[in-house]
């Protein structure tokens, strides 16, 4: 069996194919129901089966490994799978979660070994199970239970003709420690107050002088080993910003560094992957970015997708919101060049209450998959008891799952078999890519950011995490309300810079890096479309001075932001009447001779808009919330030349068109509790007349497909 990703794609044997994995714990499922279970995920569509390997359970006192016991004999399971011919992939941690008492560490590791925990910067043990990742002592105990389990996982490879695809160092990386509030800061680990330890290295590595880092920082240190974990302040000036975001970007430095350890411990002792990793939300996708550049193609990154796992969630059903936020993990995974998959897809839920439907499950694979998924990982698939004492909800590890612990089918069964057939009737689905109206810079360093930096600490700037959260639901939630369906852009790429045949969005909060905005100049000189908001940039990403962008645009800046609070608000733009500034905006300063005003707050008369050679300006950040919002971003794409897909009646009705080569396929998205009626106006590839109207009932949490063939040279 040949295994691997590329080209955006899973393949077998040289083919592509969607990778439909379940999880299935066989160390919670009774031996003698392993082949049923499985049969009845053959049933369902699935071609693959995920497992944990948690060594709590095969190592229960140090020195002492069970692989032999009924319900823990891995080589039993393996040797089902291969007789079932499913593919597996393995999670043998060293952590796996999953329920499981201590993460699934063993108890004795962290009683017997306290050195090994994880501290925060106050130097206070995080939480009784978050160990510090490259603590000596940790991994001389992690190469120990890799010295018993990686041999079994080696001989069962893909390429010794064994079930094995691919292998998941850990699980969730960071989690463990930034749940429990904190990056780690173990000063042993770290080698704080060492020139020669973990952090004095990578420091004098990324800026090569302590007197650099003075004035970076503001300190007056002599040695790199003086310097350790930013304070726990709220971050007023650069230099404190710059400290916290450098700590958070040496911890994901560790993080690499972690993740390459374990596979090479792996390589070692057989394993040959390819091997994945999940992150373990949407949010924190962008916190591997380095990592994946590191590790390349040696390891597969997906990501997590709940929707619910009890009720403080923030969505107990698939929402449009939801989707929004799944279409940009997506979307960022795509872009850090990984076939887009999610490796944990909710299958279930950990809390009986609220429930997992049929009908939700199946809006949300179709959703995904209108979004580009190429495969997923459904957790779980089916359950059990757990092994006495290491249950860390119930003892029972039922999830709600599609095969129940007692093996009985539940609804999300036939619901996921029904996404299943609906994929084995549309194969060119695999392959199919969107049909877009407009492209956007990734602003990775927003998505870094979250909710950990807000505020502003340079004038002319807007405050990352803010900045971050108005993207999310300002912009891109205001586009797909029109019916337009962006694609992501990496930043660091040279392609998208001769790409002007669509109009191309920056994003930004005033600090982008002097070659990204060198690139931006010259997709402007070679004829490109730009919409720049809600700021233009003044500082690159060190809040150094860096106008690039704005020399090139005759020294235009944005100026301090206004808020509704402070004065009277009414903004026509693009021909929208009293668009509704429910967050700020930012009058335009030193606007370049000639230009076309398209924008002003009608009460005060200031410019919020204005547009001129191919280049738009638009200072306003917003939440979406009304028509004119959707309106009103249509328009001034519209005016940039866009040539839109798709005309729809409902903002509430997500729509996608996706490409293939037998046509276009139309994904039309109902994630409300009540059945819609949509008329929509498509017009495939933005080319020639609108299709006659598509009027489309679509029930409630459903989403509709519909095909577009080629024949000939045209669409029917």
């Amino acid at each position: 069996m040949q295994f691997d990703f590329s080209d955006g794609l899973f393949k077998l044997n040289g083919k592509p194919f969607y990778m439909n994995s379940g999880e299935f714990h066989y160390f919670r499922v009774p031996q003698a129901e392993w082949k049923k279970r499985m049969k009845l995920f053959k049933e369902m569509g699935g071609n693959t089966i995920s497992t944990y390997i948690p060594w709590l359970i095969h190592e229960p006192a140090e020195g002492q490994f069970d692989f032999d016991s009924p319900q823990l004999n891995l080589r039993h399971f393996l040797d089902c799978a291969a007789e079932m011919d499913l593919a597996v992939i393995v999670r043998p941690g060293p952590y796996q979660y999953s329920e499981l008492i201590y993460d699934g560490l063993p108890p004795w590791l962290c009683m017997k070994y306290p050195e090994i925990l994880a501290r925060d910067r106050h130097g206070r043990v995080m939480h009784y199970s978050a160990v510090s990742y490259l603590h000596e002592k940790f991994i001389e105990k992690v190469s120990a239970y890799f010295d018993r389990v990686c041999p079994i996982i080696a001989g069962y490879s893909a390429q010794k003709n064994g079930p094995v695809i691919m292998v998941q160092p850990d699980n969730e990386l960071g989690g463990v420690h930034l749940w429990r509030g904190d990056f780690d800061c173990n000063r042993e680990t770290m080698g704080f107050g060492c020139d020669s330890g973990r952090f004095a290295v990578y420091l004098r590595q990324r800026f090569g002088s302590v007197e650099q880092l003075n004035r970076r920082y503001g300190c007056s240190h002599t040695t790199f080993g003086e310097f350790g974990p930013p304070p726990d302040t709220t971050c007023v000036s650069p230099s404190a910003l710059l400290q916290q975001r450098d700590y958070a970007d040496f911890y994901w430095h560790c993080a690499a560094e972690y993740l390459k350890l374990l596979i090479e411990l792996m390589e070692n002792r057989g394993v040959v992957g390819p091997f994945c990793h999940n992150s373990a939300n949407p949010a924190m996708n962008c916190c591997f970015y380095e990592v994946k550049k590191q590790l390349g193609n040696r390891m597969l990154l997906g990501s997590d997708h709940y929707y619910t796992l009890d009720q403080r969630w923030p969505q107990n059903n698939p929402t449009p919101q939801y989707a929004i936020r799944c279409f940009i993990s997506l979307e960022q995974l795509r872009l850090m060049d990984n076939p887009p998959c999610v490796l944990e897809f909710p299958y279930g839920s950990l809390s009986d209450w609220p429930p997992i439907t049929a009908e939700d499950v199946e809006a949300c694979a179709m959703m995904h998959l209108g979004f580009g998924m190429r495969g997923h990982n459904g957790y779980i698939f089916t359950g059990g008891m757990n092994v006495p004492g290491t249950g860390s909800t119930t003892d029972m590890y039922d999830y709600n799952a599609p095969v129940s612990a007692d093996g009985e089918t539940r609804p999300t069964y036939y619901a996921l078999q029904r996404f299943a057939g609906y994929l084995n009737a549309h194969p060119e689905i695999i392959e199919s890519q969107a049909d877009s109206d407009f492209r956007i810079l990734m602003p990775w360093n927003l998505a870094y950011a979250d909710n950990k930096w807000s505020g502003v600490v340079c004038p002319g700037t807007v405050g990352a995490a803010q900045a971050w959260n108005s993207f999310v639901t300002g912009l891109v939630t205001s586009a797909f309300a029109a019916g337009l369906m962006p694609e992501m852009v990496n930043p660091e790429s040279d392609e998208w810079v001769n790409c002007i045949d669509k109009p191309l969005v920056l994003w930004n909060n005033g600090c982008v890096d002097q070659l990204q905005q060198q690139k931006l100049v010259h997709f402007m000189e070679n004829g490109g479309r730009l919409l720049c908001l809600p700021v233009i940039p003044k500082y690159d990403e060190n809040f150094e001075k860096c106008t690039v962008l704005a020399d090139y645009l005759e020294g235009a800046t944005a100026g301090k932001a206004v808020s509704p609070s402070d004065r009277m608000v009414r903004l026509n733009i693009a021909g929208i009447k009293n668009v509704y500034c429910n967050n700020e905006f930012y009058p335009a300063e030193n606007i370049p001779s000639g230009a076309e005003i398209i924008g002003q707050n009608e009460f005060s008369g200031e410019t919020v808009g204005w547009y001129k050679n191919g280049f738009m300006f638009l200072g306003l950040n917003w939440c979406h919330g009304k028509n004119e919002h959707a309106a009103m971003i249509a328009k001034l794409l519209e005016r940039l030349g866009m040539q839109r897909r798709i005309v729809s009646n409902d903002s509430w009705i997500i729509t996608v068109l996706r490409k293939h080569a037998a046509g276009t396929t139309l994904f039309a998205m109902n994630l409300s509790s009540s059945t819609r009626t949509v008329t929509l106006q498509i017009r495939p590839d933005g080319t020639g007349e609108f299709y006659p109207p598509e009027i489309i009932e679509i029930p409630a949490m459903t989403v509709v497909t519909k095909n577009f063939i080629t024949r000939g040279d045209r669409l029917c």
